[in-house]
C-alpha cells in the first residue's frame, strides 16, 4: 500500500507526522508492538523513535508530495485511523502551522507476467533479496499496465510468483 500526498509547512513544530492506525480500539496504538512503523515524519527538528523520518523532510515555506510504501514499514492490517501530528509540546504550544493535501491511499499495479501463455498477475509486494546488497528506499516501478518493471538505483528485490513454476530444460 503507498500514501500520497502534498505537505506544506509555513511554521515549525517540534514534529510534523502523519501516522496509520490498524487498532479500532486503540486509538493511541502509534507505537507498534509488532515490530514495525505506523508514523512518517516529513518536517521538523525532533527525532523520535516510534516513527520513519522521510528524506527529504519539507523545509520552511516548502511544498513537498511524498509517495510512501507504507508497506514496507507499517506493520499492515486494516486502517481505522488516519492520524495528524503536529507536536509543539515544549513550552509555548502555539508554534507550528502546517497543510496536509491531496491524501490517498492506493495499491502498486500488479506485475504482470505470461506463464504458459496466460497473463498472471503477481501482487506487487516487493521483497528485499541479497542481505546487504539491497537499498530499501528503491522499488521496482511497475506501469500502470503491469507490463513494464523499471529500476532506478541500486535494489535487490523478489516477487512472490502466484504459483510455482515448473523449469525445465525444453
Amino acid at each position: 500500500t503507498e500514501l500520497d500526498f502534498d505537505f506544506t509547512v509555513t511554521d515549525f513544530a517540534d514534529h510534523h507526522t502523519i501516522c496509520i492506525v490498524t487498532d479500532p480500539t486503540n486509538i493511541a496504538s502509534y507505537k507498534s508492538t509488532s515490530g514495525g512503523k505506523r508514523c512518517f515524519t516529513v518536517a521538523g527538528p525532533q527525532t523520535v523513535s516510534w516513527d520513519v523520518d522521510m528524506s527529504p523532510k519539507t523545509q520552511l515555506g516548502e511544498t513537498r508530495h511524498y509517495n510512501i510504501p507504507i508497506g514496507r514499514w507499517h506493520p499492515g492490517g486494516t486502517a481505522y485511523y488516519l492520524v495528524f501530528v503536529q507536536d509543539s509540546d515544549a513550552g509555548n504550544k502555539l508554534p507550528g502551522e502546517s497543510t496536509f493535501s491531496n491524501i490517498e491511499f492506493s495499491q502498486r499495479p500488479d506485475l504482470v507476467l505470461n506463464i504458459n501463455g496466460v497473463d498472471t498477475g503477481v501482487f506487487n509486494h516487493q521483497l528485499s533479496y541479497g542481505s546487504r546488497q539491497d537499498f530499501s528506499d528503491n522499488l521496482v516501478d511497475v506501469s500502470d499496465d503491469g507490463k513494464t518493471a523499471s529500476m532506478y538505483g541500486n535494489l535487490w528485490k523478489a516477487f512472490e510468483l502466484p504459483t510455482p513454476v515448473t523449469i525445465t530444460d525444453d
